[in-house]
């Protein structure tokens, strides 16, 4: 790991709250001929507590049971399970939860009605609404390799470039509330134009505090508190850069930016990992998932994958109407006969 992302371990990602162990989220959907569908989620977890920005929660018509999982590390299962009797239900779920979590989902199932066939569309989007949101991802990634990740190649440059953009972005944040405070002070000792003159310095002198460094050891102290771990290595890097007395008028800003960025990061824990299969009525026509078995269709992602662009999921299968060919081989047979009474009867007038 290099200098920026040790530094981005030690001071900015602290105060995300993550979700112990590796957790993945498992989705299990059945979709029925008639729309309706049944929905299970599943996760193994340490203790009989579900991550708090996990769905379901328990409530509103889930049904939720505890089972033991077998696994030492986990050795709790949660499972929820729903039934949905139409698409609106299904996809009514997840429009109103669009505040409490960062990531938003938008799902739907639809009927297309052709006769003898009737067609069955899923679409699933998960959309990252970024708590930071200063710098686009398109300044580190171009739209050709913001796909490919998404597709999951198992490509370390591009993993690095979204740890790259996701680090700027929360620097972006932080140092803008230097500036805000600054220009609140109205004091010429610190003003917002020196903070901006020298806020590449500021991160640069933040990428040196890595794990080798002699600043870091004598910083990061285990019985520290998170807060104080951020609050005492950007007081150090302030120091250094523009002296004590600056820095003394710079503590309430870094009092905020610790503030800020815990209620930002709280909106922002996920899941390590979300595993999706869903299986399709009838013949599977389309699917953009990893892994296809039958009617069945599987996608597996991680929350960064959402974030550099929306991660959607979908599926079409085709449905044979079998009461439709009984009925036009009905209306056949009908005309048919209709026809030979009509010829019956036009021979013996002739005759």
């Amino acid at each position: 790991m290099n200098s920026i992302n040790k530094i981005a371990t030690i001071l900015l990602l602290p105060l995300l709250i993550s979700l112990t162990g590796c957790l993945e989220e498992k989705v299990e959907t059945i979709i029925n001929s008639d729309g309706s569908c049944v929905r299970t989620i599943s996760m193994k977890l340490q203790s009989k507590t579900v991550p708090e920005k996990a769905f379901p929660l328990g409530s509103d018509g889930w049904s939720v049971e505890w089972k033991v999982s077998g696994d030492t590390s986990a050795p709790y299962e949660y499972i929820a399970t729903k039934s949905f009797r139409t698409p609106e239900e299904f996809s009514n779920e997840y429009s109103s939860d669009t505040v409490s979590r960062a990531m938003r989902i938008d799902a739907s199932i639809e009927k297309r009605f052709q006769w003898f066939y009737t067609y069955i569309d899923y679409n699933e989007e998960y959309l990252f609404k970024n708590p930071y949101g200063h710098v686009p991802v398109t300044d580190f990634l171009t739209s050709e390799e913001i796909e490919q990740f998404q597709r999951g190649e198992n490509d370390e440059v591009l993993k690095k470039k979204v740890e790259a953009w996701i680090e700027k972005d929360r620097f972006e944040d932080i140092y803008m509330i230097f500036i805000e405070n600054a220009e609140r002070l109205n004091d010429p000792a610190i003003s917002a134009s020196l903070l901006r003159e020298n806020k590449e310095r500021f991160s640069y002198q933040l990428s040196k505090y890595d794990s080798t460094s002699k600043a870091n050891n004598n910083i990061v102290d285990k019985t520290l508190s998170e807060d104080q771990v951020m609050l005492t290595i950007f007081t150090n890097v302030a120091t250094e850069i523009f002296g004590k007395a600056i820095t003394e008028k710079l503590r309430p800003a870094v009092l905020q930016i610790i503030n800020s960025t815990d209620a930002k990061e709280k909106l922002i824990k996920f899941p390590d990992t979300w595993e999706y299969t869903t299986t399709m009525t009838g013949l599977l026509l389309e699917s953009n998932g990893h892994t296809i078995q039958g009617n069945s269709v599987t996608w597996k992602f991680t929350p960064d994958q959402a974030k550099v662009a929306s991660y959607v999921m979908q599926a079409s299968s085709r449905v044979v109407n079998v009461w439709a060919f009984i009925v036009t081989a009905g209306l056949l047979l009908l005309l048919v006969l209709i026809s030979l009474v009509s010829f019956v009867r036009r021979r013996r007038k002739v005759v």
